[in-house]
């Protein structure tokens, strides 16, 4: 009798550790799946890549204890606690601790969203091959996006048509250029896409915030000023804002030097300034940009006043030196910010106070 009772209360403690364990289990995998998640959406990738990025994303966490940093893990879970619109009016509320200007209140509100999108992407974009990383876009784009679940990745780049010279990529707001009387719908070659991110970069190396930028303003610009270039074939001149021109201080310091601007804020319109110029081949609906100069390269408005203007010898090859091979990163870095604010002091603007909209997405 006392030998079955043992074994009775031997069983039920093993009945109890299994429950005990079952609990523990489910209870664990309970708070698994209530953590947030970086998920891949496989549609519109291309196979090799979507298996990169899916592995990649294995090893990132959202969490501030997985190595994320507090305010994005705290952004992260607070978008998913509180849905989007309880989350931005919380960002403008701390927005508005520190500034008083309504811009500047967007503005940081927006930063903080974009850090986040942009430390995931940059997560994966750092696991990808070179190769992935010296060209991004077009084909092989990328994009976090902020659901309930946590973080989701999508693949993508804008509309395409086949041209007899290639590719195309255009918007979906497809914008339109006046050519010759005629309205046409700007797209824009791989190699145009190229020198845009190329030369557009405020950084030595190029980072996945800086190729998300450069996606946001191909899929949102709908103005592109239409230009001659000095072979007499149309072109287009392309503007940025601060939006979507890097760093705030950056821009600003940009904008400083080349065109005195101290306060932004003061002005009643954002300024804009130049980023280059494309040639464009209209065939069919569209005007397809072929590549991109920098403001001041050969063939460029900018090229041409300096060539024809009344100035010394030395001064002309000056500027000339200080425009070759350029790009934002140069200027900034390289005092080559001269040879753009003389080309704006002496008759090719590179900042403007656009008078329509620039973007489409653009806040009024």
């Amino acid at each position: 009798m006392a030998k079955d009772r043992r074994k009775i209360e031997k069983k039920k403690r093993r009945d109890l550790e299994k429950r005990r364990r079952s609990a523990a289990h489910h209870q664990a995998k309970k708070r698994l799946a209530n953590r947030p998640r970086v998920t891949v959406d496989p549609a519109r990738g291309d196979p090799v890549l979507v298996r990169r990025v899916q592995e990649a994303a294995k090893n990132i966490s959202l969490e501030e204890s997985g190595g994320c940093p507090a305010d994005i893990a705290d952004l992260i879970a607070r978008f998913r606690r509180d849905g989007p619109e309880d989350t931005l009016r919380h960002l403008r509320l701390q927005a508005a601790l520190h500034h008083d200007h309504h811009q500047e209140i967007v503005n940081a509100s927006q930063l903080i969203q974009h850090r986040a999108i942009a430390h995931v992407g940059q997560q994966i974009f750092e696991q990808l091959p070179e190769v992935y990383q010296r060209k991004l876009l077009p084909e092989h784009y990328f994009y976090p996006m902020f659901v309930p679940d946590g973080i989701l990745i999508e693949f993508g780049f804008m509309e395409r048509v086949k041209r007899d010279t290639g590719w195309g990529y255009y918007s979906p707001l497809e914008p339109k250029v006046t050519i010759n009387n005629a309205k046409w719908i700007v797209c824009f070659s791989n190699h145009a896409i190229e020198r845009v991110v190329e030369r557009s970069c405020f950084e030595e190396r190029l980072t996945y915030a800086h190729y998300m930028d450069c996606a946001a303003y191909f899929e949102g610009c709908v103005y592109f000023e239409p230009v001659t270039m000095e072979d007499g074939r149309p072109g287009i001149r392309l503007f940025m804002m601060e939006d979507l021109g890097g760093p705030p201080a950056r821009y600003r310091d940009y904008l400083r030097k080349v065109a005195g601007i101290e306060d932004v804020l003061s002005y009643p319109a954002i300024p804009a300034y130049v980023l280059g110029y494309c040639h464009v081949d209209c065939k069919g609906r569209f005007a397809k940009a072929i590549s991109c100069w920098y403001p001041g390269y050969r063939g460029t408005p900018e090229d041409s006043l300096v060539r024809s203007a009344d100035i010394p010898r030395e001064e002309r090859q000056r500027l000339l030196d200080l425009a070759d091979d350029n790009k934002t990163i140069r200027v900034i870095n390289e005092g080559r910010h001269e040879a753009i604010r003389w080309y704006h002091e002496h008759g090719v603007p590179q900042v403007i106070f656009p008078e329509r909209r620039l973007f489409g997405w653009q806040r009024t």
